[in-house]
């Protein structure tokens, strides 16, 4: 009977375990390449100025289509009621009878081109156009920007992983020292409490491997938003690591800065802009010349289609001059308004740069103590290992403790995750650099 509610109880186990199968995370290897791929390709942010340069792109073809000849057609019809159909001109006059109903056709066709409108046309096209290449070099500055963010994050989870081998290692090392001061124990060379001691020892290091579990998933979670990602995607970075060298001074990164990075562009346009629009305001003090020509189709008949010479059809050809008087005084105040907009953007470049060197100075100084701390670490990491071998052989020899084997340990565990973490900041730091400059691939 036992038996047999075993074999029911197992198909039950079975699939109250299937959910917890189907919804593992799904690890996905991702190379650095592939995440800047797909960080550039599936910015919600960098669609949505996509988008914009669409917009401004078709602003630029209406401001076009104004300089293009106005033709309109249109047709009318009246239906007149004489409520009095009588008058005289003079007392005495024979008066005039008019009927008691009246219908008109009215047809109108007229095309009419500006032929001189002080240039504004001409300034409209410039501007349209200087306003789309700003807003396609914004979605370039902003490429740049969410490819340092994609960097930041992928090398994250490589120092996540990096710290996670070097526990990993490190719980082998422990296992075999709980062995060995086992056997000690056994042989009356140590005390349970030297057991007790790598125990702890192998509890605080899974505490840390936990933490770093959670900052995994965390960290994955973020760099999958980042890239279109599905939420139960697990990203497996790539291990393998390339120190950047760079022989290059800071005052070539400056340069390079200033000729590359897309603020400094942008800032040159919207002076050139703003410059435009002054005379685009001043333009309104010349006259506007236009040619143009109207057809006239008139019918005084109810029948909508008339009979011969029943109906009167004019053309007209003219020329149309005009002027604003008015725009003497009225631009004045305009134009100083456009003036001091331009002296805001020629000082807002200024600005720029100066904020483009700062930067470029950060990244610079940030890279070169990168190096420098890889550098310092792994001498650290060199005296952490012999410190290690030394206290090991102590212990052996009962010269040292169980505690000062510990330390040592410890000591030479922190040294190995801190040269990981440092080289991976020194390669965040070199693209880091790249971008202050606009250098960034």
């Amino acid at each position: 009977m036992r038996l047999k509610n075993q074999n029911c109880l197992l198909p039950i186990l079975l699939l109250l375990c299937m959910p917890l199968v189907t919804t593992a995370q799904q690890t996905k290897p991702l190379s650095l390449e592939e995440a800047l791929t797909l960080g550039v390709s599936n910015s919600k942010s960098l669609k949505l100025s996509k988008a914009k340069i669409e917009e401004v792109t078709a602003q630029q073809k209406i401001t076009k289509e104004q300089r293009l000849p106005q033709a309109k057609a249109s047709i009318m019809y009246n239906h007149a009621f004489m409520l009095t159909n009588q008058f005289q001109l003079s007392p005495g006059a024979e008066p005039f009878v008019l009927p008691r109903n009246a219908d008109v056709y009215l047809g109108t066709a007229s095309v009419n081109q500006v032929i001189y409108s002080g240039n504004k046309h001409k300034y409209a096209d410039e501007s349209a156009a200087l306003l789309t290449k700003i807003a396609e070099l914004d979605v370039t500055r902003q490429e740049n920007e969410i490819k340092l963010a994609v960097i930041q994050l992928y090398f994250n989870l490589y120092k996540i992983k990096q710290s996670q081998k070097v526990i990993q290692q490190n719980f082998q090392d422990i296992d075999e020292k709980i062995i060995e001061t086992e056997k000690f124990v056994k042989q009356g060379l140590a005390t349970e409490n030297d057991v007790l001691r790598w125990k702890l020892q192998r509890s605080n290091i899974e505490i840390s491997n936990l933490d770093l579990t959670t900052s995994q998933k965390t960290v994955s979670y973020h760099l999958g938003l980042l890239l279109g990602l599905t939420d139960d995607n697990l990203i497996e970075v790539d291990t393998s690591l390339n120190l950047l060298a760079t022989s290059s001074s800071f005052q070539d990164y400056v340069n390079q800065s200033l000729s590359n990075r897309k603020e400094v562009t942008i800032a040159d346009y919207q002076n050139q802009h703003s410059r435009l629009n002054i005379k685009s305001i001043q333009s309104s003090k010349y006259p506007t010349l236009a040619a143009g020509a109207a057809l006239y189709h008139i019918n005084p008949n109810a029948n909508p289609i008339p009979k011969a010479n029943s109906t009167i059809t004019p053309l007209t050809v003219g020329l149309t001059l005009s002027y604003d008087i008015a725009s003497l005084y009225t631009t004045k105040a305009k134009i100083s308004q456009a003036e001091a907009s331009e002296k805001q953007t020629t000082i807002a470049k200024t600005v720029t740069e100066d904020n483009i060197r700062t930067e470029v100075k950060q990244s610079y100084e940030g890279y070169v103590q990168a190096r420098e701390k890889i550098k310092l670490l792994e001498v650290a990491t060199e005296q952490a290992t012999e410190n290690y071998r030394i206290t090991n052989s102590k212990y052996k020899n009962n010269v040292a403790s169980t505690t000062d084997r510990i330390d040592a340990e410890t000591l030479l565990f922190q040294a190995k995750i801190n040269l990981e973490l440092a080289k991976a900041d020194a390669v965040v730091a070199y693209y880091t650099l790249l971008k202050s400059a606009g250098m960034l691939p």
